[in-house]
């Protein structure tokens, strides 16, 4: 019974879910209690194999109010809903376990009508991802956060298992980095806070995953900078203060001090050099 198949991802590290399929179709066909007879809608034509058993009330053929929905496929057991039917489809409020495909099931908590999920939800997939918020069109498109197994943490709109437009992460990769802020299109976007496992650290502006823009970079060793960024290095006008106190303020290009530069000692001595590629002319 095709209540629903195995889609979506949410974001860069995937939000397994229960995917579209759960909405009634023109192509469907009800199934039939072989026992009692009452008749459940499926969104595709069954085969042979699958079936349905359904324990609540039969008004007009048809099941209907609360009760236990269980149907399996040629595989063994394909789902089980425990909630509210009207007229043979899923309506109201009930929880939905369907077989994922890597094993176990997937879960969904929250409320249907005319067999598709709307409004606030809760999904928890068979991988340990979880899923708090709206419903937009299905499961397949929400908003709200997404908690993957690895402690990743996801908020905005998800659709087709991709962020829409910017959302903002919380993660820790495996070497020890951490990252909070905004991503686009799978890497950092927007205003982010970078800490490495060496603890050097970025507080600013990101474009495509690098720093670029507006930032402040603090070394694991004293070093401190201040300013712009493009391509992930300091290019233009900043300030930067070594581990020694040594201020260095002026335009940097990949890196390096370039041009006019005043550079102001720790005693308070103040000179004005010109630079060119890291060394004073």
């Amino acid at each position: 019974m095709k209540l629903a198949r195995s889609v979506a991802a949410a974001s860069a590290a995937a939000l397994v879910a229960m995917g579209p399929g759960l909405a009634a179709a023109s192509d469907g066909e009800w199934m039939k209690d072989r026992i009692s007879g009452c008749e459940v809608w499926s969104v595709e034509p069954p085969t042979p194999e699958e079936g349905v058993s359904w324990s609540g009330s039969c008004p007009d053929g048809k099941a209907s109010g609360s009760g236990v929905l269980v149907f399996w496929d040629g595989e063994g057991l394909h789902g089980r809903y425990v909630g509210e039917l009207e007229g043979g489809k899923l309506s109201g409020e009930g929880r939905l376990y369907l077989r994922a495909e890597q094993g176990g099931f997937n879960e969904f908590i929250g409320r249907f009508e005319d067999g598709k999920p709307v409004g606030k939800g809760f999904l928890r997939t068979a991988g340990g991802a979880r899923f708090m918020g709206e419903l937009i069109d299905g499961i397949d498109h929400g908003k709200g956060v997404v908690v993957l197994p690895n402690g990743w943490v996801l908020k905005g709109e998800f659709k087709d298992g991709k962020g829409v437009g910017t959302i903002v992460v919380d993660y820790f990769a495996e070497d020890g980095e951490r990252y909070v802020g905004q991503a686009e299109n799978g890497k950092r976007h927007g205003f982010g806070i970078l800490t490495a496992a060496d603890e050097d650290f970025y507080a600013g502006q990101f474009v495509d995953g690098v720093p670029d823009g507006q930032g402040i970079y603090k070394g694991a060793g004293g070093e401190r900078y201040a300013g712009d960024f493009a391509g992930g290095k300091r290019n233009g006008f900043g300030t930067s203060v070594d581990a020694d106190g040594n201020v260095v303020q002026g335009r940097f290009i990949n890196g390096e001090p370039d041009g006019m530069i005043l550079v102001t000692e720790p005693d308070g001595t103040q000179t004005v050099t010109e630079w060119k590629a890291g060394g004073t002319q």
